[in-house]
C-alpha cells in the first residue's frame, strides 16, 4: 500500500522497485491544509516509472476522482484500476492483514 503523499516526494526518482508491485493507493479528500502534490494520473505515472505494474485506486472518500481520472486524455501505459465500497475495504483489509499478498486483476 502507498500513502498518497508518497507519490510526491521527487528526491528518490533513482529509486525503483523491482517490477511487478501493484501500488494500492486509498485517496483521501483533501482538507484545506493538505493539497495534491501532483494529478491522479500524475501519481498513477510516478508509480509505473517506479516499476509498478499497476496502480489501485480507493476512490471511495473521493468519488470526484472517477471523474478526473476518466476525463485525462493521455494513457496510461499499465492499468490504473479504481475501486469503491466494500470491494475497496476487502482489499485493504486483504492488504493490512497480509505480508505478501498476490492478486489477479482479470477485466
Amino acid at each position: 500500500q502507498i500513502h498518497p503523499l508518497g507519490l510526491c516526494n521527487t528526491s528518490d526518482d533513482r529509486d525503483l522497485y523491482e517490477y511487478g508491485w501493484v501500488g494500492v493507493v486509498k485517496l483521501t479528500a483533501p482538507d484545506g491544509q493538505n493539497r495534491p502534490c501532483f494529478t491522479l494520473f500524475e501519481k498513477a505515472k510516478r508509480a509505473m516509472q517506479r516499476g509498478a505494474t499497476a496502480i489501485i485506486f480507493d476512490t471511495t472518500d473521493v468519488p470526484d476522482a472517477v471523474e478526473e481520472l476518466n476525463s485525462i486524455e493521455d494513457q496510461a501505459v499499465r492499468p490504473v484500476v479504481l475501486i469503491k465500497g466494500p470491494d475497496a475495504k476487502k482489499l485493504m483489509n486483504i492488504l493490512k492483514n497480509q505480508k505478501v499478498a498476490r492478486a489477479r486483476i482479470q477485466y
